[in-house]
């Protein structure tokens, strides 16, 4: 006998898909849960080999979005959480699963000795050895593998900052607390358009028990891009290690990781990249592998091969396979491009709110300091009641809710057109 409780749910699968459909909704009008099924990808992106004019070229841009299958019907800035998959990388992504499922046993342990060629090419977009690589799931497993891997004793300090990315920060809260370790909490002046004034404010930090320093690259609740070299360079004189947060800076910005010179660096792929969700990355210099041990231990946790890292247990090989054609499609527009772009599509409706009484931005509009997050506040709205609001207008953005920041997150992407800012800054003029 069936359960009464499993009616319902036995009810939704046996409906009509487009029945289904049409009966459910997010919140903006008749939203689809599925999207445009249908979708063919018409023609490959070419892009001009001289990029200098393609920043504001919106016939460009318009190139760009036609390789995205998502509901344009909804102006999407929101997309520092997750943004979505173009679609060669969908069909990649497809492609390896269903290769993968045809006999798994076997076709897995042939995707598997592919991976090398996707750290490979890995390495190439982020300044370091394929050996100094390894795919994980997120940043957050990756901070937390050297969090501890490390081998942190009692009395020992880590650094970080109120405003790093808040599963971070909990981690960090939590290791301290198992292992009777000290925390020092910086706080990260508002809109700091100096790097001395951040390399300092580091440096200074940094004493005779800190082990470990742990510095966010481009912050996640207000886009602001820190100084990580000099701050880096800073810690490496007095012998403490550094972990870099890559999370929002990977695909968004340039990135050189031999030049950073950090210790470590941890990232993922679901964001500017573009990627299938669940794959990230850990950088580990080569010559430090060896002092840190893996979450997961598998049969040499104590080698120094970066391979040890990957024994966390059976996971999706297609997701990571399909991070080649990812890697592929970004190359073609480049971190470079991505960061002006979004820069000036935020200086869009910056400009049209400079002198609006009740909102305030706490983003630089240096193209040095920020590129794709902005973080406003409003004086009199609370941020949920803007995003509602926004919402009912088919504009999709984020809210920023951590300390004391309790502020709006604007975040486009490369599929985002001018003309859509124009929108946003409307939208806000009229609250």
């Amino acid at each position: 006998m069936i359960h009464k409780f499993l009616i319902p749910f036995l009810y939704l699968f046996c409906m009509e898909r487009r029945k289904f459909i049409k009966n459910v909704s997010l919140g903006f009008g008749a939203l689809p849960l599925l999207g445009n099924t249908d979708f063919v990808l018409q023609e490959a992106l070419e892009v001009p080999a001289d990029k200098g004019a393609l920043m504001k070229d919106e016939k460009f841009w318009k190139k760009v979005r036609k390789q995205f299958n998502v509901d344009f019907s909804v102006i999407n800035l929101s997309n520092a959480g997750i943004s979505p998959m173009p679609m060669p990388v969908i069909n990649s992504l497809q492609q390896a699963e269903i290769f993968a499922n045809k006999t798994p046993t076997v076709n897995r342990h042939v995707q598997e000795k592919e991976i090398i060629s996707v750290k490979g090419d890995l390495s190439k977009l982020l300044g370091c050895s394929v050996e100094e690589l390894v795919l994980l799931r997120n940043t957050t497993e990756a901070v937390n593998t050297i969090f501890w891997g490390l081998d942190l004793a009692e009395g020992d300090e880590i650094i970080i900052a109120k405003q790093d990315y808040s599963l971070v920060y909990t981690a960090a809260e939590y290791i301290a607390s198992k292992r009777k370790l000290s925390l020092k909490i910086l706080d990260i002046p508002s809109m700091p358009e100096n790097d001395q004034v951040l390399v300092d404010l580091y440096k200074n930090a940094l004493g005779p028990k800190t082990k470990l320093l742990l510095v966010t690259h481009m912050i996640n609740w207000t886009g602001q891009i820190l100084p990580v070299k000099e701050i880096c360079a800073a810690a490496k004189e007095k012998g403490v290690y550094t972990l870099v947060d890559g999370a929002q800076s990977v695909a968004h910005i340039s990135i050189n990781l031999h030049e950073i010179d950090c210790d470590f660096f941890a990232a993922s792929f679901h964001k500017w990249l573009c990627g299938p969700p669940g794959t990230g990355m850990l950088y580990v210099k080569k010559s430090l592998i060896g002092k840190v041990t893996p979450i997961h231990p598998g049969l040499h946790p104590y080698s120094s091969f970066i391979d040890k890292f990957e024994t966390y247990g059976t996971h999706s090989f297609a997701a990571q396979l399909a991070l080649k054609e990812a890697i592929r499609f970004h190359e073609k527009i480049s971190s470079g491009l991505i960061h002006q772009r979004l820069h000036y599509l935020n200086q869009l409706w910056r400009e049209q709110l400079k002198d609006h009484s009740q909102i305030k931005i706490y983003t630089s509009s240096d193209i040095r300091f920020s590129a794709g997050i902005v973080l406003f506040m409003h004086s009199e709205l609370e941020p949920s009641k803007i995003v509602q609001t926004l919402r009912k207008k088919n504009i999709l953005v984020g809210s920023a809710l951590w300390k004391d920041i309790n502020g709006v997150r604007i975040s486009p992407n490369i599929y985002t057109l001018a003309e859509e800012m124009e929108r946003l800054a409307l939208a806000l003029n009229e609250l």
